[in-house]
C-alpha cells in the first residue's frame, strides 16, 4: 500500500510541475499578447489556477469525491491546453523569422487555429468510434474465418455517457463476432463509479466469449475494482492465461502489470505457450504494443494491443510515434501480424485530431 502511494506521489509530483509549466507558457503568452493588466490580469491569474489545478485535484479527491465540475474543466483544459502549447511553440519559431510589425498579427491568427483545432477535436471526437474493418490470412485456420472484435482504452469512468456506450453495445452486437477482446484500460475509475455501466456491457454478444486483459489504468485504480465488474459483467480476464477455442484459436493474455514490472515479460508468453497446442492460431492479448518480434519467435501468430490513443492529440502525437515502433494500425513481421488500435474511448480530453476512436473487426481466414 505504502509503495503505491508513493510512487502515486512521485508521478504526481512529476506530472504536476511539468503540467504547471505547460500553463505558465501559455498563461505568459496571452498576457503579453493580449497586453493584459490590472484586473483582468487578476481574473485571468484565477482561471488559469482553477483550471491548471482542476484535473489534479480531481484526481486526489475523486477516491472519496465526486466533483463533476473539476473533471469536465480539468479535462477540457488539458486538450485546449495541449493545442495552445504547440501552436504557440510553432509561433515562437516562427517570430524569428518574422518582422517585430507581424507580432500582433501572427499572435491573433494564433489564438484563431487554437480556437478552430479545439472545435474541430471536439466534434472529430462525439462523432464515436467509427468500426474498422482487417482481414488477417493465415493457413493455421480451418474452414470457416474467425472474428474478433477489438477493443480497447475505453476509459469508462465519470466522463462516460452511458447512451455513447449503449450505441456501442448495440453495433458489436450486429457483428455475429467469434470473440470480443480488450486489450486493457477498460475502465479508469473505481468500482463504486464504474458499476453503473456493468448492465450496459453485460449486453455484450460474442459466440464464445468476451475477454481482457488490464492495462496501466486498470492497474493506477487497483485490479481488484476491474475483477469485481468483470466478474458481474461476464469477462474473463486473461491475467497471464491461455484459453483455447474449438481446437482452432489460442488466446494469450498478458496483464499491464506483468508487463511493466518485468522486463523479461516474454518468459511469461514462452511459458504460457509451452501448456497449449502451438499448431493452434495464437492471439497475443497485450495492452502496451511491445515485444513483437521477440513475440513472433516464440509462436505468435497476432498481436493485439492498444494503449497510444493513435496519439489523440497534438503533441502527444509526435510523442506516441517517437516512444512506440507500432504505435498505430497494421503491421507484419515474417507471417505475423500486430495491430494497434488508436482506442474506443478518449484518455482525459473528450477531443481527437489527426486520429479516430475505432472498433476494429479482425477477420481471419485461411488462405
Amino acid at each position: 500500500m505504502l509503495k503505491k502511494l508513493f510512487a502515486f506521489f512521485i508521478f504526481l509530483s512529476v506530472f504536476s510541475l511539468v503540467y504547471g509549466g505547460m500553463n505558465y507558457y501559455v498563461y505568459r503568452h496571452i498576457v503579453e499578447g493580449f497586453l493584459i493588466s490590472g484586473l483582468g490580469l487578476v481574473i485571468l491569474r484565477i482561471a488559469f489556477w482553477f483550471l491548471g489545478s482542476a484535473y489534479i485535484i480531481n484526481q486526489i479527491i475523486k477516491r472519496k469525491y465526486y466533483v463533476r465540475l473539476l473533471a469536465y474543466s480539468g479535462a477540457a483544459w488539458m486538450g485546449i491546453l495541449s493545442f495552445a502549447l504547440s501552436v504557440f511553440i510553432i509561433f515562437d519559431i516562427a517570430k524569428l523569422f518574422m518582422p517585430t510589425a507581424y507580432y500582433k498579427l501572427g499572435f491573433i491568427l494564433t489564438i484563431i487555429v487554437i480556437a478552430i483545432l479545439t472545435l474541430i477535436s471536439v466534434f472529430n471526437a462525439a462523432k464515436g468510434p467509427v468500426l474498422k474493418r482487417i482481414e488477417i490470412n493465415n493457413n493455421k485456420l480451418d474452414g470457416e474465418s474467425f472474428k474478433v472484435l477489438l477493443l480497447s482504452d475505453v476509459h469508462l469512468g465519470m466522463l462516460t455517457s452511458s447512451i455513447w456506450l449503449e450505441k456501442i453495445v448495440s453495433r458489436i452486437n450486429e457483428l455475429d463476432v467469434d470473440v470480443i477482446a480488450i486489450t486493457g484500460d477498460f475502465i479508469d475509475d473505481r468500482f463504486k463509479a464504474v458499476k453503473e455501466f456493468i448492465p450496459i456491457v453485460t449486453k455484450l454478444k460474442a459466440k464464445y466469449g468476451v475477454f481482457a486483459v488490464t492495462g496501466n489504468h486498470e492497474h493506477y485504480q487497483g485490479e481488484n475494482s476491474f475483477e469485481m465488474f468483470c466478474k458481474e459483467a461476464n469477462i474473463r480476464i486473461l491475467h497471464n492465461e491461455t484459453e483455447s477455442i474449438l481446437d482452432k484459436v489460442n488466446l494469450i493474455g498478458l496483464g499491464d502489470s506483468s508487463v511493466s514490472r518485468r522486463k523479461d515479460f516474454h518468459k511469461v508468453i514462452k511459458e504460457l505457450l509451452n501448456g497449449v497446442d502451438k499448431d493452434l492460431y495464437n492471439i497475443l492479448l497485450i495492452h502496451q504494443p511491445l515485444g513483437f518480434e521477440k513475440s513472433t519467435e516464440l509462436g505468435i501468430d497476432l498481436q493485439l494491443s492498444g494503449h497510444t490513443h493513435g496519439g489523440q492529440i497534438p503533441p502527444l502525437s509526435i510523442i506516441v510515434y517517437l516512444v512506440y515502433k507500432y504505435s498505430y494500425g497494421l503491421y507484419s513481421f515474417n507471417k505475423s501480424h500486430i495491430y494497434t488500435t488508436s482506442g474506443t474511448g478518449t484518455w482525459g480530453p473528450p477531443m481527437r485530431l489527426f486520429t479516430k476512436s475505432e472498433m476494429v473487426l479482425l477477420e481471419i481466414k485461411n488462405r
